[in-house]
């Protein structure tokens, strides 16, 4: 229940983080169903950028915590941002890292906010919008002295009645400082551990919305014509390919490059995923047009006799394949993924590994020689890039030394312009692409079902967002369950 000392998306995004506000937030989703990393402004209601690193932000007016003890309905002020900021960078705690750059965090009146950073930073807003960047009361907190069994006490647009494992329930808070919503009266979010059961659920009208396998939604619209539907794509999450370029034959790029030209990522979508995903490089840009398009990716895939000369070189070696048990259907792309090599002369074998130790050995120390897995849970464009793709890194254990994108991330981490930054961001991707040590085969895809009184859903739970929900509303009261 304490949204500073817990890292998850989930409780974020369903759970009791629903309840908070945050100083900025993430834009609701859109038609083009990527994630909209776009920023706009929740408890503020201005800002201004005085210099390169001291941000300035006016709070909105009249914002009152919802009406429970112990904050009861009292007005938010600007020293329980700074509160709230200061508590999540509590050293140690899981969301520290979210606000490492922050030096300094003051109030300036009651509704004015000056905040300084430690160097200049592209993402300065995104960490403020995080999330995990919760505002919080002080009176909640003193209460037990934490938040972990509540109480859950916020700005945001719906109260917690009543929560356990199977769920939490939640009801608007009629004082909301935006005016009509949110547009539901209350929240039912229901924990279904099976995504099948789930389906029967919504099928049999016990749910109203639900997630869902893209089989299932399928099978769902074709038997009921008032099921609606639409898939979500995250270009950050999916199943990894990663080459040990510290360990032969990876070591050499040439065999690196011949592993791609073996593996058809547009085979392995329309086999596995029903044809909706697509090879990206596992970054969570903020724009779809930050993406390298299909164009980049065409000479690098599905050119099998290019690359059996490639792969000759590994002639007599066995290369062993560590596949994380994240799930059935990355099991089965993995195994795919290693026939493939198999075929073009590359000898591969595959060895599972549960999901923690695939964290362990592959994430974390780098015992591993190729791994196909998920993506390392980072929330952030610049997160990744300086975590996973620099040379010092601390996710880095493909052991690669690029020292020209080791420069290409530094400069886009500090660039406070949106065009410049996204070119940038396009030659590193390139970049990564040319030097074959690590891809994202099949960008990870939401389906989501629904009845189709149900109106305004636009998923965008980018960084454990949630204000997408405030937003749903019913064309028609459904039947009673």
């Amino acid at each position: 229940m304490d949204v500073h000392r817990t890292y998850s998306p989930m409780v974020n995004t369903w759970g009791p983080g629903l309840a908070y506000s945050r100083l900025f937030r993430f834009g609701t989703g859109d038609e083009t169903r990527l994630p909209n990393a776009i920023v706009e402004c929740d408890l503020c209601s201005s800002w201004r950028l005085m210099d390169p690193m001291t941000l300035e932000v006016k709070l909105r007016e009249g914002v009152r915590w919802q009406s429970l003890p112990p904050v009861n309905g009292r007005l938010l002020t600007a020293e329980d941002v700074v509160f709230s900021y200061e508590r999540q960078m509590t050293g140690g705690w899981p969301n520290a890292a979210v606000l490492a750059n922050l030096s300094e965090v003051r109030a300036v009146g009651e509704s004015v906010l000056s905040i300084r950073y430690r160097q200049p930073e592209a993402e300065f807003l995104e960490g403020l919008a995080d999330g995990n960047s919760k505002i919080v009361s002080p009176e909640a907190v003193s209460q037990n002295g934490h938040l972990l069994r509540g109480p859950t006490v916020g700005t945001g647009p719906w109260m917690v009645v009543r929560s356990g494992s199977e769920g939490t329930y939640y009801e608007a808070n009629p004082d909301y400082y935006e005016e009509g919503l949110p547009y539901l009266d209350g929240l039912d979010v229901q924990v279904v551990s099976e995504q099948e059961v789930a389906v029967v659920a919504l099928r049999n009208g016990l749910l109203d919305l639900a997630r869902a396998p893209y089989e299932s939604v399928r099978d769902a619209k074709q038997a009921f014509a008032e099921i609606e539907s639409a898939e979500y794509l995250d270009p950050g999450a999916g199943v990894e390919l990663i080459l040990n370029t510290g360990w032969a034959p990876f070591n050499f790029p040439d065999v690196r490059r011949g592993v791609l030209l073996a593996l058809n990522p547009w085979t392995m979508s329309k086999d596995f995923r029903g044809g909706q995903s697509m090879p990206t490089l596992g970054l969570r840009v903020p724009e779809p047009d930050w993406l390298l398009p299909r164009d980049d990716f065409s000479g690098v895939f599905a050119k099998p006799s290019e690359a059996r000369g490639l792969l000759a070189a590994t002639a007599g070696q066995i290369v062993t394949i560590s596949v994380g048990q994240f799930d059935p259907r990355l099991l089965e792309q993995a195994r795919f993924a290693a026939e493939s090599l198999r075929r073009a002369g590359m000898y591969t074998v595959v060895k599972e590994i549960s999901t923690r130790e695939y964290g362990d050995s592959v994430w974390v120390r780098g015992e591993y020689q190729a791994a196909i897995g998920a993506l390392p849970p980072i929330s952030s464009l610049t997160g990744g890039l300086l975590a996973v793709h620099h040379s010092r890194g601390g996710l880095n254990t493909t052991r690669h030394r690029i020292p020209e994108l080791d420069d290409l991330i530094e400069k886009q981490a500090v660039e406070l312009d949106p065009l410049r930054r996204r070119e940038q961001t396009l030659a590193i991707q390139r970049l990564i692409l040319s030097h074959a040590y690590r891809i994202n085969l099949s960008a990870q895809v939401e389906n989501w079902m629904w009845w189709d009184y149900v109106e305004g859903f636009a998923l965008n739970s980018v960084r454990g967002e949630n204000y997408f929900l405030a937003k749903v509303w019913f064309s028609r009261i459904p039947e009673a369950k």
